[in-house]
């Protein structure tokens, strides 16, 4: 998972809009990069065997079609609650919230 880019393709149940680019970087010491569809961000993550916490720390400000902004709310707002991940037999790695909440990437 560490090092690899993760290229969400479903936030809570719905695919990401065409050609938004959300993607999650794992980097070592726990720092966390990526798109959120229309703003990098930046933060932080802790692994725990099966377990994972996300803090999202920051986003660049840029402005994107209402549907890429909208898709970018829901992102950040489900990385915060995010409790749990795993890779599965496909390599797809799944995120679920504290809800029950599935946010889906494919490895880059």
């Amino acid at each position: 998972m560490v090092g690899t880019e993760w290229v969400i393709d479903r936030i809570a149940g719905r695919d990401v809009v065409e050609s938004s680019s959300a993607s999650l970087i794992f980097l070592q010491g726990g720092q966390l990069a990526g798109n959120a569809s229309c703003n990098n961000l930046i933060g932080r993550y802790a692994l725990d065997n099966m377990s994972v916490s996300l803090a999202p720390g920051g986003v660049t400000m840029m402005a994107c079609p209402d549907a890429v902004m909208t898709q970018e709310q829901a992102l950040l707002k489900a990385l915060e609650t995010v409790e749990r991940y795993r890779v599965d037999q496909s390599g797809v790695l799944v995120l679920t919230t504290a809800g029950g909440d599935v946010i889906r990437a494919q490895a880059k």
